[in-house]
């Protein structure tokens, strides 16, 4: 039962009720990108903004895919028996980071972003590890894993183990993303039966609350500059992207279709946000256009008016 544990808490998609709502989705600034009858998740921009890489079910399992920004060319990456999960570009660009099951754990590993020469395994721990991130710089890869009791946050060298434990306690820590400069880790955890979005030092130390609400806040995702973090949560009652400032204050929710909408990703222009949502009746791929300039500090009366 362990085993399965972190798998659940990183792969939101995997373990959700399918309940089919049809709405077509006519929001000015969203577009769609995929549309399969099989589930897509987990959409992560590369470098340059140019692809995004994702996970899907439509080769009969779990599957990392490429495509570029716009949608077109959608082909697999991994043709693997076992699933392949939840995949995070290197920053150069080069490389992809991964989960997957290949081994009969859930393991990390690391491949070319062309496909080829095959997976190099990085985490063999006989726990669960998911939820990888690459460091800005590329020499670390955060993960999480239920190697402890409460399963938590690690960081290792991107050339594979030995691991180090960032989070600790009863509440543990899922879903970890890197800040742009490389000095911070978002997270999410429990406490109190509530799921909310933390920060800590890269390096390891206290972290703080962003969020506080009843219900879910997961899945963090940093704005290019580093001073807003978009997550999903269930506090309108439905699963919708919010973002909240990197210094904490009052969130502001930027999608509120019927729907779930969740696994949020920033483009590295700041001028898109990818997420995944039941819109149509299936798990597919939206991109959602805001008017953020990375250069820009803004206060949270110009955000609302900047989201449409």
């Amino acid at each position: 039962m362990r085993r399965v544990f972190i798998w659940r808490l990183c792969l939101v998609l995997a373990v959700s009720v399918l309940g089919v709502t049809l709405v077509h989705g006519d929001e000015p600034g969203i577009r769609q990108l995929t549309n399969d009858s099989a589930r897509d998740g987990g959409p992560d921009w590369s470098p340059d903004g140019s692809m995004i890489a994702w996970y899907s079910e439509r080769s009969g399992n779990w599957d990392v895919w490429m495509m570029l920004a716009s949608g077109a060319n959608q082909a697999p990456l991994t043709s693997d028996p076992a699933s392949d999960f939840m995949p995070d570009w290197s920053p150069d660009g080069s490389q992809i980071v991964f989960a997957s099951g290949r081994t009969g754990f859930g393991d990390i590993y690391v491949m070319p972003a062309t496909g080829d020469p095959p997976a190099t395994r990085l985490t063999s721990d006989p726990e669960e590890d998911g939820c990888p991130s690459w460091s800005p710089t590329g020499d670390w890869v955060a993960f999480a894993s239920n190697r402890t009791a409460a399963g938590d946050v690690f960081v290792m060298p991107a050339s594979g183990e030995p691991a180090i434990q960032l989070t600790s306690g009863p509440d543990g820590g899922w879903n970890p993303a890197w800040s742009p400069d490389g000095t911070e880790i978002a997270f999410d955890a429990w406490s109190d039966y509530n799921q909310d979005i933390w920060v800590m030092p890269s390096t390891g130390g206290s972290a703080v609350q962003l969020t506080d609400a009843p219900g879910i806040d997961r899945s963090p995702a940093w704005s290019p500059d580093g001073t807003l973090i978009a997550f999903e949560s269930m506090r309108s009652g439905n699963m919708d992207i919010w973002v909240v400032s990197a210094e904490g204050g009052e969130p502001v929710q930027v999608t509120s279709d019927p729907s779930e909408d969740v696994e949020a990703d920033w483009s590295p222009d700041g001028s898109s946000i990818a997420f995944v949502s039941h819109r149509t009746g299936y798990y597919d791929i939206f991109v959602l256009s805001v008017s953020l300039s990375v250069a820009e500090s803004l206060s949270w009366g110009a955000i609302k008016a900047l989201y449409r």
